[in-house]
């Protein structure tokens, strides 16, 4: 599904990814940046929002989605990913 470079999922992954989970833009501009290793504190930067709403974004992503810690997360896309985006 196209390049990746150093990136988990694609564009066109994550777009598959975020509408099976039913998240908002914003909330999949949030995971992706979790998932590509950012700290609350430079996802706010790159987002120019503040690290407490970051914090507030990943409290509600983290109950929408089921999952306590950012390993979970992970493993939830992953999981998803094999559902929503299988190999061509």
């Amino acid at each position: 599904m196209g390049q990746r470079g150093n990136k988990m999922f694609t564009q066109a992954e994550w777009a598959k990814l975020a509408d099976a989970l039913a998240l908002s833009p914003r909330q999949a501009e949030i995971v992706q940046l979790l998932c590509d290793g950012h700290k609350n504190y430079s996802v706010a930067q790159a987002l120019g929002i503040s690290p407490e709403t970051v914090r507030t974004h990943v409290r509600r992503l983290y109950g929408k989605l089921g999952v306590t810690d950012r390993t979970e997360l992970l493993c939830l896309l992953v999981h998803t990913a094999r559902n929503a985006c299988p190999p061509d």
